[in-house]
């Protein structure tokens, strides 16, 4: 509207703007009265005929008496002729457009008025514009009526602007934010707009107002403008006592929900309930939504939330919690998060934990584990509310580790780290060896995932100390498992091997004998092969990966073949095999997706960069890379040295040393000495290619002396290679020979057939 008036304005034509007010519905016209003040109209009807003009001083008393009173059947009749004679004689002048503003608030005369000049003024040029909001209209027969009477006549012509849509809420906020703000920061801003105001261009423009002067960037939703907040809040007073009760138990139970909920959760018979709900419905608080009902905003509820005391509040979510165990019986543990939550909200702590606790193993299982972390942590917080027991402490230990549980496939180490060391500090104070070393055995974990080796490697030798002390062969696994982990990932390949093959050969038989399921059949399996890889036995690398796989794969366990997928990828890479290396990785890649798998996506995302750049497909790998490399964290170092291998490949040695250095630097700050010996050799190869021997041969030494004391026999033989064809093109055919020969012969020893190929291409007679 506002628009229309500028373009009307801009154009010489006259414009009349009124507005309806709800507190002064009972001033008879008050609209047109406001209408004709703001524009000037009275001093621009002196021209008027004077019985007119008399009459329109009824109005405005500046304009003079009516000459006479009167009678009760011409009394609207003659004034509104009257102001038909002022509209027709401003638009005698120029084009008029009229606009009268939230009708829904209008006294009757003015809409009597209204249905009487769109009889009258056909031939004028003008153009009378309303507007109403139409869940205003639900007490308002009058307006209906009037509404009706219009539609009947040909020039009136109505729209109903719905919300807009997500694109033109990002070309509005473009509009309205300050000059010069970067396109991204506009569309983080955007976005967040669009949340909170859902398409409506009046909350829009509050919303960008309230932002006006703070930072555009900020993260987070944004709060209800205080002008939205307070329309909404008026809007509801207007409400029926019934509607208002409803309206505050909806907000308790939240967005959608079953007409057999609200009616029990409110305490009302479902006569009351289907009429209240159809106040709601008819005033645009509430829609249906399939056999649901919903806000028709989410600030709407917020609003009608805030409303209400604490007390009540608390009483309200009782007696939602009460209403869906009592509709939904033996099915409660479905709705388990509602469940939780409402109790947790009116303070019934016992049963706010069980149902918490139900929701966030179901969320876990889903592999939806920011909502799971987030109800175990609630959890925790309800059993605090509770006497402390030794029970109690159990409980609260076994919640720390579900949201270790949950928090490891997040990345968010540091969050995992800080519930171990509660757990760890609560199992000391009630002496429970068993879950001590449980919190010992995830602590080196999340240590080594941290990048604290020194740190990883003590917890795991406190969590085998008592492991072995208890003879707990399920503890002794898992601590088995994280010692190798943090072992292979210091380049103790070999010390890693016989950690978790000692899993394999006795630790699984003997839970098996107990009745008792290996936790990390596929962890283990995974993490061997990757040692056994660098170790160069390929044979029995793959023989864990294919088992890995299948049991992952019988279980319907997306995280653990994701895993296990990964684990094969890598070992298929150190071999040479690419093709492989590309086929398994894309299934692990595409496992991640829908799921919240953000860190252990990077690690197929890595090897299928590198398996694409291999067989040249730059376009998909690089890009991959960069990506994964920003996500990595324990990854780091493998996943740079990818991107750094990646990018040589792809003809870009310049940006390949950038990372390749980057890579070998933070391996050395973790102490992660075959990743750091593998940068070496990147930084090697990228040397050579640059011509720069002696760099090149420097880098390749080193490589060479890491990994001979590491036994990584691949990287071994690719360091002969290297050397062989660095001293090949310097002219030096004896250490060439030599270190080709070298490399031939371990890579056909190792089975690499890929890269015995490539070495007897450079033994070939006549290679330069």
């Amino acid at each position: 509207i506002d628009a229309l008036v500028r373009e009307a304005s801009d154009g010489g034509g006259h414009v009349l703007v009124g507005r309806g007010y709800e507190s002064e519905q009972v001033l008879p016209l008050g609209p047109w009265v406001n209408a004709f003040r703001n524009g000037v109209v009275p001093d621009l009807l002196e021209e008027l005929e004077p019985t007119w003009r008399a009459e329109l001083g009824r109005l405005f008393p500046e304009l003079g008496a009516a000459d006479r009173e009167p009678t009760a059947g011409e009394d609207y009749v003659r004034l509104f002729e009257a102001v038909t004679r002022a509209v027709q004689h401003l638009a005698s002048r120029r084009r008029l457009l009229v606009v009268l503003e939230d009708l829904h608030w209008a006294d009757e005369m003015t809409l009597r008025l209204l249905v009487f000049l769109g009889r009258r003024i056909a031939d004028s040029p003008v153009l009378i514009v309303g507007s109403i909001r139409i869940e205003e209209t639900v007490d308002a027969p009058i307006l209906r009526r009037t509404l009706a009477q219009l539609a009947h006549q040909a020039r009136f012509f109505s729209a109903t602007l719905g919300p807009l849509s997500h694109a033109e809420t990002l070309a509005f906020v473009q509009a309205l934010a300050r000059a010069g703000t970067e396109a991204a920061a506009v569309q983080r801003l955007a976005d967040r707009v669009w949340r909170a105001s859902e398409g409506n261009p009046f909350m829009i423009v509050e919303a960008m107002q309230m932002l006006r002067g703070a930072e555009i960037d900020a993260a987070g939703d944004l709060l209800t403008p205080p002008r939205v907040r307070e329309l909404i809040a008026a809007r509801l007073d207007r409400l029926s006592e019934r509607g208002r009760r409803l309206v505050g138990v909806g907000s308790v139970i939240g967005r959608e929900f079953d007409f057999a909920l609200l009616e029990r959760a409110a305490e009302l018979g479902a006569g009351d309930t289907a009429e209240g709900v159809e106040e709601l419905v008819g005033r645009r608080i509430l829609h249906v939504v399939g056999e649901r009902l919903d806000f028709t905003h989410e600030q709407t509820r917020e609003v009608a939330y805030a409303a209400l005391l604490a007390p009540y509040r608390k009483r309200l979510h009782e007696a939602t919690a009460q209403a869906l165990e009592a509709l939904h019986g033996s099915d409660a543990a479905s709705h388990a998060l509602s469940l939780g939550r409402h109790y947790y909200a009116s303070e019934r702590w016992q049963a706010a934990h069980r149902y918490l606790a139900q929701a966030g193993k179901s969320a876990a299982s889903r592999s939806a584990h920011r909502e799971a972390a987030a109800c175990f942590e609630h959890a925790i917080d309800a059993l605090r509310h509770l006497p402390r027991s030794s029970q109690l402490v159990e409980q609260i230990i076994d919640l720390c580790f579900d949201i270790r549980q949950s928090c490891v496939p997040l990345g968010d180490h540091a969050r995992a780290l800080a519930y171990l060391r509660i757990a760890e500090e609560e199992a000391e104070a009630i002496g429970d060896r068993t879950r001590l070393g449980w919190a010992y055995t995830y602590r080196a974990h999340g240590l080594y995932i941290a990048g604290d080796s020194r740190g990883a490697i003590d917890a795991g030798q406190r969590s085998l100390a008592l492991a072995e002390a208890l003879a707990d062969p399920d503890l002794l696994e898992s601590a088995n498992v994280y010692r190798g982990q943090v072992a292979h990932w210091v380049g103790d390949y070999r010390h890693a091997t016989e950690l978790l093959r000692r899993n394999v050969i006795a630790l699984e038989p003997e839970l098996r004998r107990r009745g008792l399921a290996s936790r990390h059949f596929v962890g283990t399996r995974t993490y061997v092969a990757w040692c056994l890889a660098e170790l160069g036995e390929f044979s029995e690398a793959l023989a864990r990966t294919e088992e890995a796989i299948a049991t992952a794969a019988a279980a319907d366990d997306a995280y653990w073949l994701v895993y296990a997928c990964s684990g094969a990828g890598l070992v298929h890479l150190r071999r040479g095999a690419f093709d492989e290396a590309r086929s398994v990785a894309e299934r692990a890649v595409a496992l991640c997706s829908g799921r919240d798998f953000t860190v252990l996506w990077t690690m197929p995302a890595a090897i299928l960069g590198l398996a694409y750049a291999r067989i040249a497909r730059f376009a998909e790998a690089i890009p991959l890379l960069e990506r994964a490399a920003e996500l990595a964290s324990t990854l780091g170092a493998p996943v740079l040295n990818f991107l750094a291998e990646a990018r040589l490949l792809s003809g870009r040695p310049d940006e390949a040393a950038a990372v390749a250095t980057r890579a070998r630097e933070l391996s050395a700050q973790r102490e992660e000495h075959g990743w750091e010996a593998w940068a070496s050799w990147v930084l090697g190869e990228i040397a050579a290619t640059r011509s720069d021997i002696s760099s090149a041969d420097d880098a390749y030494r080193r490589a060479l002396t890491a990994a001979s004391a590491l036994g990584m026999r691949p990287l071994v033989a690719h360091c002969h290679l290297g050397l062989g064809r660095l001293h090949r093109g310097a002219g030096k055919q004896a250490q060439a020979t030599e270190h080709l020969g070298a490399a031939s012969a371990m890579f056909r020893e190792m089975s690499m057939s890929w890269w015995v190929a490539e070495t007897e291409r450079d033994r070939a007679p006549g290679v330069e």
